[in-house]
């Protein structure tokens, strides 16, 4: 791992780990369910750190044509990652909700539909898995590895309480319609070609 892709790599967790101070709304709590949503990508940072430092043994028995590959797909999808969190974050114009918040905390105000939006209906969300792809892909050590599905499954599960509150919230029919034509983390390509 070179000096430059752990910095990045580095750089895309700060960023993903300031969003609760800077852009999301701030009357939320980090409760109990917040820290473990948030776990796996706090797993991932120690996992590239411990990586960087030699403390971690990394997986890098392909010879040097592969790791450069690896690398460059970790760069492209780190860099992704924190392009996207910038247009999610210009996309809106009120900060969200922390996640897992109870009563008034995490009542929808309203449905955005365009921007990321408009290709799947949690860009945050694929923001941060594009960071563990890219940290699993620079880092490649256990650590980091292992954060990956933890990661996946800790956003699937937030993402389906999230769709549960706004489809019973009073803008659930707007939403339901809007998950149609839109997926979860991956874009309905055939919905958009046909559109």
């Amino acid at each position: 791992m070179t000096h430059a892709l752990f910095i990045l790599s580095l750089l895309g967790f700060v960023i993903m780990f300031a969003l609760p101070r800077v852009f999301f709304r701030s009357d939320g709590k980090m409760n109990a369910r917040w820290w473990l949503t948030g776990a796996p990508f706090g797993i991932a940072l120690h996992g590239v750190w411990l990586a960087w430092v030699g403390i971690s043994p990394r997986f890098d028995s392909g010879g040097a044509a592969l790791a450069a590959t690896l690398d460059a797909l970790g760069m492209i999808a780190t860099v992704g990652a924190i392009a996207l969190i910038a247009a999610t974050i210009a996309t809106h114009r009120v900060p969200l909700a922390l996640w897992h918040q109870d009563g008034e905390r995490n009542t929808p105000l309203h449905i955005v539909t365009y921007g990321p939006y408009g290709w799947v209906r949690h860009p945050f969300y694929v923001s941060f898995l594009l960071l563990l792809v890219g940290a699993a892909l620079i880092a490649r050590d256990g650590i980091t590895l292992a954060a990956l599905p933890l990661g996946l499954f800790s956003l699937d599960w937030t993402a389906r309480g999230d769709e549960q509150n706004l489809l019973a919230s009073s803008l659930g029919d707007e939403y339901g319609a809007y998950s149609e034509r839109t997926g979860r983390f991956v874009p309905r390509f055939l919905h958009v070609v046909r559109t």
